[in-house]
Order: C-alpha cells, then structure tokens, then sequence
C-alpha cells in the first residue's frame, strides 16, 4: 500500500511523513497496530514541522531561543513590513494546530483516528 491509496486531502506535511515511513519501513507488516502508530508518529511530526518553523528563525532550539530578548522576538516576528513570511510562522504556532484524520482500510474493517489540538471526531453507523 502506498500513500496514494490513502492520502486523499492528508495535510502536505503528513503525506510526506507517511511516504518517507512507508519508503524506509517496506518490508513491515501493515497491522493495526502499525498503522495506529504510525498515525500517531505522523501528527506528531506535523505538529513538530510548525513548532521547528518558529524555532528555525532563533537558531533551531529553545536554548537559542533564550538568547534573543523580548525585543529582539518582536522584531524578528513582526515583518510584516518585510513580506510577513516570519510572521505567519508565529502566527500559525500561536493560534495552535488542529488536524483530524481518519482512515479506514479498503476491507472496511479498521478505523483510525488521529487527532491533534482541540478537535474530537465521533463516529456513527447506519445500519
């Protein structure tokens, strides 16, 4: 199974963390409980990707981070006036990341869910 069989409308940076995985860890079996974990690593990674984004404009750590005054932030964050790109950063990492995904596998037998931030799936079944 690649991606393409079920990345649909998976978040750019999530598609890529599931490829990568799937590229490097071929020969393993796609159990359940893989796939469960192997969601679960790939939300994580997506909410490293936005966090390493802001972090990257101080140096790459919070140690670096420490370094810089409040100042200093402000003025790196706020440039807009520059284009805004470090701005956005910011902005996206200060309002969070919400991301909802659910996959079924093609036997209709499996149902994952992963979730990151404030939102909550539930799930019902006509029948």
């Amino acid at each position: 199974m690649t991606v393409e069989h079920v990345a649909y409308h998976l978040p750019t940076i999530v598609q890529e963390f599931l490829q990568d995985t799937l590229e490097r860890e071929a020969e393993q079996e796609l159990t359940p409980e893989y796939v469960g974990d192997l969601f679960s690593r790939s939300i994580l990674a997506f909410d490293d990707a936005i966090a390493h984004d802001v972090l990257d404009l101080f140096g790459g750590s919070i140690e670096e981070l420490e370094k810089y005054s409040d100042t200093e932030i402000k003025q790196i964050i706020n440039d807009q006036h520059l284009g805004g790109t470090n701005w956005r950063k910011a902005r996206l990492c200060m309002y969070g990341t919400t991301a909802l995904i659910a996959l079924v596998d093609p036997d209709h037998v499996n149902l994952w869910v992963a979730n990151l931030g404030d939102c909550q799936a539930g799930r019902c079944s006509l029948r």
